[in-house]
């Protein structure tokens, strides 16, 4: 491809990998951060041996971004560029995503526009604003390798449901169960959104401790979206 760039198509044994987009999400995790990168560090140390394989690794993993799409999704290199500007500002930020709408014409477009605005321009507006984005959704987000390698992020996103919340949250909404751990970190979402939002306030205390850009009022504001979810 143009400029050395490679691409890999995967094909999903379904009799080895288990059914469901998070299953697939995790095959090829696994394979670019727990083995693609893997495999440079020992190329690294094969080398030089003179370096420290582990500072260098570390920041290989900070400076590799997964960028997350729809399949349906046009998009621009400027549009990335601003994601990958917003994550070198700041090495803290695990997930940052774009602001997306639909394209077309119709009742079903207008009205998802109107869902889309309400989702970007004012929900994670103020979420961005008190504290930390809830979700960045798998339509258009970029996430950090070494925030995704972190045992307490990819050890309990392969977890295996056991009950029917978990399955809320972890196979129906599995782009906001990403971030929920990441900072721990339409109708179809209300569900899973409720399951995370109740994740997060069941270990509050922890979340504000670990996590200076969760405060209070942030908190407070999750509890509030939750009442409002409750009464419609």
């Amino acid at each position: 491809m143009p400029e050395g760039n490679f691409m890999f198509i995967h094909l999903k044994d379904k009799t080895k990998i288990r059914r469901k987009k998070r299953w697939s999400q995790v095959m090829y995790l696994y394979y670019l951060l727990g083995y693609r990168l893997h495999m440079e560090k020992e190329y690294m140390q094969k080398k030089d041996n003179n370096v420290d394989i582990d500072d260098l690794f570390k920041m290989k993993a900070e400076n590799t971004f997964i960028l997350a799409l729809d399949g349906d999704v046009d998009f621009t290199h400027g549009a990335v560029r601003i994601l990958i500007d917003r994550m070198k500002k700041d090495k803290t930020v695990g997930a940052a995503c774009g602001r997306i709408h639909s394209i077309g014409n119709g009742p079903i477009v207008w009205y998802q526009k109107f869902e889309y605005a309400i989702a970007h321009w004012l929900q994670k507006a103020t979420e961005h604003v008190l504290g930390c984005v809830l979700c960045s959704p798998g339509c258009f987000s970029l996430f950090r390798g070494s925030a995704l390698m972190d045992d307490n992020v990819m050890g309990k996103y392969v977890q295996v449901p056991t009950n029917a919340t978990e399955v809320l949250m972890y196979d129906l909404g599995e782009d906001r169960w990403l971030c929920t751990l990441l900072f721990q970190q339409r109708k179809r979402w209300g569900p899973t959104t409720l399951a995370n939002i109740m994740a997060l306030l069941q270990n509050l205390e922890k979340v504000v401790k670990e996590n200076p850009n969760i405060s209070w009022l942030y908190i407070i504001y999750l509890g509030e979206h939750v009442n409002g979810r409750k009464i419609r």
